[in-house]
């Protein structure tokens, strides 16, 4: 049988000194651990009866010790309708190893490329908004001189004539 335990305790301190002592002495598994107003928290543990009873009385001895002690209360052979209020959703899955998937751009997707309009092969039938292409004339490249290399120097004929 399933049965509940609650501990009241004032402070942290004392909260984590009865945890620990009832985990310890008897098979019990926390439930919850709420923080109340005024410094007040509330341990919920279950498990079966007997280890219930003990790991509470154990947890209210210790949280005496610390003077932090308020209350307790074990609910003993716990209805199913009253269990669904300290079931916990069952746990998700691992989610298994493999590629990691590349993490999603943050920036603004591409814009997809426009299709090439056809080429019509006569200028009067493109719309209005397309000018005819003009007509592109590749030039080949002037090919560059070739240096040309200074003439040997000749003997210049003396004019005896005066003009």
């Amino acid at each position: 049988m399933i049965s509940i335990g609650v501990i009241d305790t004032l402070g942290m301190t004392s909260a984590i000194e009865a945890l620990d002592v009832c985990t310890k002495t008897a098979d019990v598994r926390l439930v919850s651990c709420e923080r109340i107003k005024g410094g007040i928290v509330s341990l919920t543990i279950t498990g079966e009866v007997a280890a219930v009873a003990y790991a509470v009385d154990a947890g209210v001895a210790a949280a005496q010790r610390l003077d932090g002690y308020l209350n307790h209360t074990i609910i003993a052979r716990l209805d199913e309708q009253t269990g669904m209020l300290f079931e916990s959703p069952p746990p998700v899955p691992a989610p298994k190893p493999g590629p990691e998937p590349e993490p999603a751009s943050e920036l603004e997707p591409e814009p997809e490329a426009e299709p090439e309009p056809e080429k019509a092969s006569d200028p009067e039938h493109l719309p209005a908004t397309q000018a005819a292409p003009a007509a592109v004339v590749k030039k080949k490249p002037a090919p560059k001189p070739a240096q040309k290399k200074p003439a040997p120097k000749q003997p210049q004929k003396k004019n005896d004539e005066k003009a």
